[in-house]
């Protein structure tokens, strides 16, 4: 069976609907595919397009897209409705510390990765490049589980109506739907 191409909208992939954490939940999906593509290109001795084309897609847009969507919207509206008992600032602080690193290794890696397509050369010629994805792939996992088995099930108890609504309209808002 075929993985759903992460570069590729799949229907739903920018409706976000009637439940937005629903859609969040897609989202990490689409972007733990990513991360399996960025990992697999890493390690391939030749030079795939449609890989490089998806890592390009999720390392300089789908991603620092999540990013904001969970620093802007997310996390404060999290913030606002959890409770102490929940203990989840220090997630919270986990990853939005990891949307830094991340992203200042996306700023170095990006650029290489676009010099790679335009003489379709794989990462595998600059092993210290592949290092640095692998790298940036496994903390991006670890990011989405945080996410995943956290973040989500707190955000589906203890965010209101209101919540998901005001979560659901910054969503569209970010992908002109509104």
């Amino acid at each position: 069976m075929n993985e759903p191409d992460p570069i590729t909208p799949a229907s739903n992939e920018n409706h976000i609907g009637d439940s937005p954490l629903e859609w969040v939940a897609g989202e990490l999906d689409r972007l733990r595919a990513s991360s399996a593509c960025i990992d697999h290109m890493a390690t391939a001795p030749d030079y795939d397009e449609g890989a490089m084309a998806r890592a390009i897609h999720c390392l300089g847009f789908a991603l620092p897209r999540h990013f904001t969507d969970e620093g802007n919207t997310i996390f404060p509206l999290l913030r606002m409705g959890a409770n102490r008992d929940d203990d989840l600032e220090n997630v919270l602080n986990e990853l939005s510390e990891n949307h830094g690193l991340i992203s200042v290794k996306i700023g170095q890696i990006l650029p290489r990765l676009s010099a790679l397509k335009i003489v379709e050369l794989a990462p595998v010629v600059d092993p210290q490049l592949c290092d640095e994805l692998i790298d940036l792939a496994e903390r991006g996992r670890r990011h989405l589980a945080l996410m995943t088995a956290i973040v989500l099930p707190i955000a589906r108890v203890r965010l209101r109506p209101s919540d998901l609504n005001s979560l659901r309209q910054e969503l569209m808002a970010r992908r002109n739907q509104a």
